[in-house]
């Protein structure tokens, strides 16, 4: 479970503001093998959660544990590829449809920015900070 780090800890700007993140190895054709974090994956029956977005290539909704006054974003979501494999195909990823408690992570080719999904094996690291209620 990811650490909720409170005011003061960068990042944080107000003691009411919490550091979230967490992590999606991804598994065969997208999707998500495992997650770490302050959101299990979804396969696990478990809500709030991470699940790859129905009919989107590479996209991936995070669903955090409560609504927040604010979510800000800390930096772009972190690619690492599989170990010893060239990166042949998602090498860049973006948020998308922010609001309180859930955002989309979108993975897509660089230069061209066509959707695709990560490799097998790709972590995607993710960091909000979130003002409490």
């Amino acid at each position: 479970m990811a650490k909720k780090v409170k005011g003061g800890a960068m990042g944080a700007q107000t003691r009411d503001e919490f550091i979230l993140s967490g992590s999606i190895v991804i598994g065969a054709a997208g999707a998500i093998a495992s997650t770490t974090g302050l959101c299990p994956s979804a396969a696990a029956g478990v809500s709030p959660g991470v699940v790859k977005t129905a009919g989107k290539t590479g996209r991936y909704t995070v669903t955090l544990d409560a609504k927040y006054i604010t979510l800000r974003f800390l930096g772009a979501p972190g690619l690492v590829g599989p170990a010893d494999a060239a990166i042949a195909t998602a090498d860049e990823a973006y948020y998308r449809n922010r609001t309180t408690q859930t955002f989309d992570i979108q993975t897509c080719l660089a230069g061209v920015r066509t959707d695709a999904d990560p490799a097998s094996g790709t972590e995607i690291h993710w960091a909000v900070v979130v003002r409490d209620l």
